[in-house]
């Protein structure tokens, strides 16, 4: 079973085989690749991409030319060497490439150009569209932040996570399987699932309430500073959680905002936003998340799941 990074790379390198993403002309992938460094890649895969009847002047066998299988096998070598920055450089440059005129055509390759915006969220980028003229636009690809050291951290974070904790790493697929999807709501309510699954492996000690809570602060280290032992090392901290009821939670937060459970509070905020904006936000007050606000919650539990593998799981 392939990870989520692999998966993403592959339904982009999927879109991207479709004539009107990228044009079908002699030499335009060894353009492509060479702009950004990777010509070596394109020596190892030319036959993948370029078509049947042009490969530097012999014929190309035309079951060959599959553009999927050359940008997929690109894209799987540079995760396999963590080399995350080529990999943000390759997106840039393809989704630069993308023709003007692909939104007049209509029907699916508006929609594939939809998916294609959504999964470049996933990877921290966005493709921003400049209208030329009524019949075309130029379309430019902008990162949200520098995302290459990112992308390493997710896959080994994800590789760790399918090994160790299944469970946790199903509902990790989900979030961004929704998202890309555009369902929002369904998105956000897998990241609250992966985030109470991953802390409640860490409970230690089974205690009758609040298990998963027991767990974050064990994460965090608000116990002792360390892990704890055994319950004869729990500090109040664990007392006053383990004698609570869920709804008391929060109060037990705000009571104590002088406190040292920064990290706690902290990580107890963010599951409170996904409770408020995933499936649960039916039992209170409606809340809607927008495209932004989903792909920020998965990027918080992204970033929660990334802390606890540095903390725990590369030790593991």
């Amino acid at each position: 079973m392939n990870n989520s990074q692999e998966i993403i790379l592959a339904q982009i390198s999927a879109i991207y085989d479709k004539p009107p993403f990228v044009k079908v002309k002699t030499g335009q992938m060894e353009m492509i690749l060479k702009c950004v460094g990777l010509g070596k890649y394109y020596d190892e895969y030319a036959k993948y991409l370029e078509p049947y009847w042009y490969n530097r002047g012999f014929q190309n066998d035309i079951e060959s030319y599959r553009i999927f299988v050359g940008l997929n096998s690109i894209f799987e070598d540079l995760l396999n060497a963590h080399k995350g920055e080529e990999i943000i450089s390759l997106l840039t440059e393809l989704g630069n490439h993308i023709q003007g005129n692909i939104l007049c055509d209509g029907g699916d390759f508006v929609n594939d150009f939809n998916r294609l915006c959504q999964l470049y969220n996933l990877m921290g980028l966005q493709i921003v569209s400049t209208e030329i003229d009524e019949y075309s636009s130029k379309f430019e690809v902008k990162p949200y932040l520098n995302e290459g050291n990112h992308i390493i951290q997710s896959f080994g974070m994800e590789q760790w996570l399918k090994n160790k904790y299944q469970d946790v790493y199903a509902s990790y697929e989900s979030a961004l399987n929704s998202f890309e999807r555009g369902d929002m709501g369904a998105a956000i309510e897998s990241c609250r699932t992966a985030l109470t699954g991953i802390f409640s492996k860490y409970k230690g000690v089974p205690f009758q309430n609040a298990r998963w809570m027991l767990g974050m602060a064990t994460i965090t280290g608000d116990f002792t500073g360390t892990q704890p032992a055994d319950a004869s090392e729990m500090t109040p901290i664990k007392n006053a959680i383990e004698a609570m009821g869920k709804r008391d939670i929060a109060d037990f937060f705000d009571e104590n905002l002088e406190g040292s459970y920064k990290k706690t509070k902290a990580i107890y905020s963010i599951y409170s936003m996904l409770s408020d904006y995933g499936t649960h936000r039916l039992e209170g007050t409606v809340e809607v998340a927008r495209n932004e606000d989903a792909l920020m919650m998965i990027r918080m539990t992204t970033d929660i799941l990334v802390w606890i593998y540095q903390k725990h799981g590369m030790n593991e």
